[in-house]
């Protein structure tokens, strides 16, 4: 027994070192689980993959739909509640192995219970081997994201907009690479025995990738005997440094800071509700194309579907890059979007509420809006040191129940009035409703919201944005050297300048990126005295706007930069 014991901590120790070597010459490995991820359910809804040629509609692809997504948003939401037990399951490796083969199991009965194989000797229709086939892939699929979520929160927001665009990318290359396999079919008239291979092998795949460590960043370098401070491998490389708003948030951060869901702002239920509706409304338009076209028609439209999405993802790749990324407004971007959906919902009628081409188009905003939503959801878990099981769990749970109620209202209620005298003003409804949600229920003023700091440990998102992809972390531990030097400084410049002790502390809330709003707030002053002291503040640094003093504080932080 010793021998035997000695020789499996051998081969573990070997699975390990391979491991982290892979991880050392491909760090970025575990967060392109997303893109595997993200290739199952658009492969699967796609139906090119797993349905036969007895398929006359959409009508199985439908029912996928609607219990997978049921599944996704069942587990997601359950997850958000009980989120510090959830989030040791999915930091265990095994666990989220295992999560993968429950989707392996899960997709090979929807290929047995299909119409080809076994379907068609059940009584039911449905039958309950596809139908449970299809809630466990949901259930797979579900905890696989909020592993997704859990790794992509750890990310800067650049690196997470870059990784999210490679993503895409992968699923891209892997739908391209399925269709473009020998059509070799074990029975004839069913699916292609690659496209079975790859539809029961894809959530198997992503568990693995997902379960994978990304290796932790260096740690700061000690203090030299003389008590000053070496820089850390990011700045001898002369990558970008900490700055004074980055020494706020390490001095003040907590050890463990963790929020509950009852602690969250308003702005970010807001947000949910946002997400849950908008997925609702376009999803009850798409649901009726993908159900009443033959499945040729649904897959050629994946085909086009697929090549914007390889545009889009290319031109976030060149953002995330760009210097003037820092630039980027999601506020405007969802806008876009949502001008993009109005528009084309208040023209279906007049060109044909089944028309591909514009169909195609709020397909294609739908797709830019889970990119744009995906992101957010990452940058506030990142930036608020939230839960990523709390944010992502309400947030891509509330996203995937408004898409499975949509299409089934869209199935079983839109088609059936598509023919009849009133569905343009239907259709006008909607797109009434998409406005609504974009201008009133929560408009750009609402993403400035959601992105502002509400603890005295977070970063502004236009700091998060200045951190470039190739550098590290500098909200990591790597920055912790820098503790105790932001307040020094602080003290220095108060002395300087002659500033009292109440316009010393409205310096430090305006180095961290504090607004007047939370100024008045946290010193229990009028909104009006705030901004007298702000003013008093401005005067005696000699400076005229925010930006001009949050130069000057990193100047005084960072003399050398």
């Amino acid at each position: 027994m010793p021998v035997v014991r000695s020789e499996q901590t051998a081969t573990s120790k070997t699975e390990q070192s391979l491991t982290q070597s892979l991880l050392q010459v491909w760090p970025a490995l575990p967060f392109l689980g997303l893109g595997l991820w993200l290739a199952w359910p658009f492969l699967a809804y796609s139906g090119g993959v797993w349905l036969s040629d007895i398929e006359v509609n959409g009508e199985n692809i439908s029912r996928l739909f609607i219990t997978s997504s049921a599944g996704l948003a069942a587990v997601s939401l359950l997850a958000a509640f009980f989120y510090r037990s959830f989030r040791r399951f999915i930091e265990n490796r095994g666990f989220v192995i295992g999560l993968g083969l429950i989707g392996c199991l899960g997709a090979a009965a929807i290929i047995l219970g299909g119409p080809y194989y076994f379907g068609h000797l059940m009584p039911f229709n449905p039958n309950p081997p596809f139908i449970i086939g299809a809630f466990l892939t949901g259930v797979s699929s579900g905890a696989l994201l909020l592993r997704c979520g859990l790794l992509y929160s750890q990310l800067p927001p650049r690196r997470a907009l870059l990784y999210t665009a490679l993503s895409h990318l992968l699923l891209a290359v892997i739908f391209f690479v399925v269709h473009g396999l020998p059509y070799w079919r074990p029975l004839a008239g069913g699916p292609s025995l690659a496209g079975i291979i790859v539809f029961v092998t894809l959530l198997p795949l992503a568990g693995l990738v997902l379960s994978l460590q990304p290796p932790a960043p260096a740690a700061a370098q000690p203090l030299s005997a003389a008590g000053s401070e070496r820089p850390t491998d990011a700045a001898a490389a002369g990558g970008e440094r900490p700055t004074a708003v980055t020494a706020a948030r390490c001095e003040s951060a907590p050890e463990h800071y963790d929020l509950t869901f009852h602690q969250l702002p308003a702005v970010f239920w807001k947000f949910i509700v946002m997400l849950l509706l908008f997925s609702m409304v376009v999803s009850m338009i798409r649901s009726v194309i993908t159900n009443i076209h033959p499945v040729d028609v649904t897959l050629s439209s994946s085909n086009i579907l697929m090549l914007l999405r390889i545009a889009m993802a290319l031109v976030f790749v060149f953002i995330a890059l760009s210097p003037r990324a820092s630039r980027l407004n999601y506020g405007k971007l969802f806008s876009l979007v949502a001008i993009a959906i109005v528009v084309t919902m208040a023209l279906l009628p007049s060109f044909g509420v089944l028309d591909v081409n514009l169909n195609l188009v709020i397909s294609m905003a739908s797709v830019v809006f889970e990119y744009i939503f995906w992101c957010i959801l990452a940058i506030v878990a990142h930036q608020k040191q939230i839960s990523p099981v709390i944010i992502f769990g309400f947030g891509y749970g509330s996203y995937m129940l408004g898409n499975a109620s949509g299409w089934f209202i869209g199935i079983f209620g839109l088609t059936q009035i598509i023919n009849g005298p009133f569905i343009s003003i239907f259709y006008l409804l909607l797109a009434g409703m998409v406005l609504i949600i974009t201008l009133i229920l929560f408009s750009e003023r609402d993403f400035e919201r959601l992105f502002s700091p509400i603890s005295e440990s977070e970063l502004t998102l236009e700091y998060l944005m200045r951190i470039d992809v190739t550098t590290q972390d500098a909200t990591q531990p790597g920055a912790a050297h820098k503790r105790g030097h932001f307040s020094q400084t602080m003290e220095r410049l108060a002395l300087e300048k002659g500033l009292s002790p109440r316009e010393s502390e409205v310096l430090r809330y305006l180095a961290m990126g504090r607004g007047s709003d939370f100024i008045a707030e946290q010193l229990s002053v009028s909104w009006n005295t705030a901004r007298t002291h702000i003013h008093n503040v401005y005067v005696k640094l000699d400076v005229h706007s925010r930006k001009e003093l949050m130069d000057y504080v990193d100047h005084a932080v960072n003399p050398d930069k």
